[in-house]
């Protein structure tokens, strides 16, 4: 049987969990800082800017938060646009 080279494919999941501790492996944003993200507070009018999904057992207080990964890369990618404007406004002209 002849073994030929397959180079394996990385997809991004649809969903990562919110970690326990530690960075995002995806963006490298802390705990807290994703939790200011995907929950309902009243800092952001009680709508979370990246969405996300608890998955509780009837009954039960805590469940497995899932964060959206595109949801959070649009926010992400908007924020990098916000800021690329203000340095065009600040920018001197000639």
């Amino acid at each position: 049987m002849r073994r030929e080279n397959i180079t394996p494919v990385h997809t991004r999941p649809e969903f990562i969990r919110l970690q326990r501790k530690g960075r995002c492996f995806y963006t490298g944003l802390g705990r807290s800082k994703l939790s200011e993200l995907i929950m309902p507070t009243k800092e952001n009018n009680y709508t979370p800017l990246v969405k996300s999904v608890n998955l509780c057992t009837n009954g039960k207080k805590r469940g497995l938060r899932l964060i959206e990964l595109q949801s959070l890369f649009d926010y992400l990618h908007g924020e990098v646009e916000k800021f690329q404007e203000s340095i065009r406004k600040e920018a001197p002209s000639e």
